[in-house]
Formats: C-alpha cells, sequence, structure tokens
C-alpha cells in the first residue's frame, strides 16, 4: 500500500533489530548469533543491499528479545529518537543499557529525541523456553514501549497502551504524540495493548525503515 521496494537480504534478521536513516545502521549482537560468522560479512552485506554502514551494538543482556527498536528509532537523516525510563526498580537495567546506547549515539553526531518509555512488568505467556509466565526464559511484554513507532512519510503511527493500576497513563500516551508533534510530524496514535503483550509493537511488525 506504500508502494515501497521489498529487498531481501541473505541474512537471518528480525525485523525490530535494524533502525536505520538510509546512511546508519544500528543493529543488536543478536544478528551475530542468528548469522555465525564475522561481523564484517554482516555489515558487507548490509552494505551491498541497503548502502547503509552498520553499527552492531551489545545487547542488553536483560532483554530477551534484544531488538534494537525498543531503544531506538529513526526520524530523519540527522535526529534520533532514543529510550527513557522512569526509576522503576525492575527498569534499573534497561535505564543504564539506555545510557550507554546515548554514549555511542553521541559519537555519530545525531540530534536526539527523548521518547518516554513506561514498560509494564508482563511477561509474554508461552514467549520463551517455558510456558510459565514466571520463567526468566520467557520475553517481555512490549506494552508501554512507545519508541516502537512506524513511520510512513511525514506520518507516525504511535503506539498507546493502557498501564495497568497506573493513574497516568493518559500522560504517556500524551506526551510522545506532543513531542513529535511538536517536530512537525503527522501522528496517528493506535491502542496495541494486545499487540505488544505477544512481545512486539508496531515496528517490529512492519520490517519497514
Amino acid at each position: 500500500s506504500i508502494s515501497a521496494e521489498v529487498i531481501e537480504l541473505p541474512l537471518i534478521i528480525d525485523g525490530g533489530n535494524l533502525v536505520t536513516n538510509g546512511e546508519i545502521g544500528f543493529v543488536t549482537d543478536k544478528v551475530i548469533k542468528q548469522n555465525p560468522k564475522n561481523p564484517s560479512f554482516i555489515k558487507k552485506i548490509l552494505f551491498d543491499y541497503l548502502g547503509i554502514e552498520t553499527k552492531i551494538l551489545k545487547s542488553n543482556i536483560h532483554d530477551k528479545l534484544s531488538h534494537v527498536d525498543g531503544y531506538l528509532n529513526f526520524l530523519s537523516k540527522d535526529r534520533i529518537c532514543i529510550s527513557k525510563y522512569p526509576k522503576i526498580d525492575f527498569l534499573k537495567h534497561d535505564i543504564l543499557y539506555s545510557k550507554e546506547l546515548e554514549c555511542q549515539i553521541d559519537n555519530y553526531g545525531l540530534n536526539k529525541t527523548i521518547i518516554y518509555d513506561r514498560p509494564v512488568d508482563e511477561k509474554v505467556i508461552g514467549g520463551g523456553q517455558s510456558i510459565n509466565d514466571k520463567s526468566k526464559e520467557c520475553l517481555n511484554s512490549a506494552r508501554g514501549i512507545y519508541i516502537n513507532f512506524l513511520f510512513l512519510n511525514n506520518t507516525i503511527i504511535l503506539p498507546e497502551y493502557t498501564i495497568p493500576n497506573y493513574k497516568r497513563t493518559m500522560d504517556y500516551n500524551a506526551v510522545n504524540a506532543r513531542t513529535l508533534q511538536n517536530l512537525g510530524y503527522n501522528v496517528i496514535s493506535i491502542n496495541c495493548d494486545d499487540l505488544a503483550k505477544l512481545g512486539g509493537s508496531l515496528h517490529c511488525i512492519s520490517f519497514t525503515n
């Protein structure tokens, strides 16, 4: 429907594990595990097929899915969104990881836009090596991950969520939409509660960059 070219890569790579502005691309080292050859081989394929210089980032060891689009998303050639989390105990590892990413992003001279994420502490049913939701091997839900938006032309399709037992749900839904609108983008919000409970959100499922 968007008349975009479909490019098939000779790589095993999750749709959610690539964000790019058409010149620079970021992936996590999950792609190395999925393609057990040296990183230069992976980078060469991404350059040959997409024309991008790829930076392979260390995965957050506390994130079983290891998708870079849970933390980063491009808006333009020179502007990138990065996640910011509230100071909640179960998010302490994500907060540190996001700060490490920000330091690496600084090396590229990109303008940064903060997206306020508010992950929900819940597991994907049957989302790991065990069907037990409480198993450490299960994937985390993506509910509350606003940075996982879909960007088409000048329109951003932004997830919105219901955050259980949290009275400021509407604040999170509004603040990110307002931030992006102030940058000149048309923002359409869509509820992604059910989708996110499966472990990903809009960017993850789109394979669109």
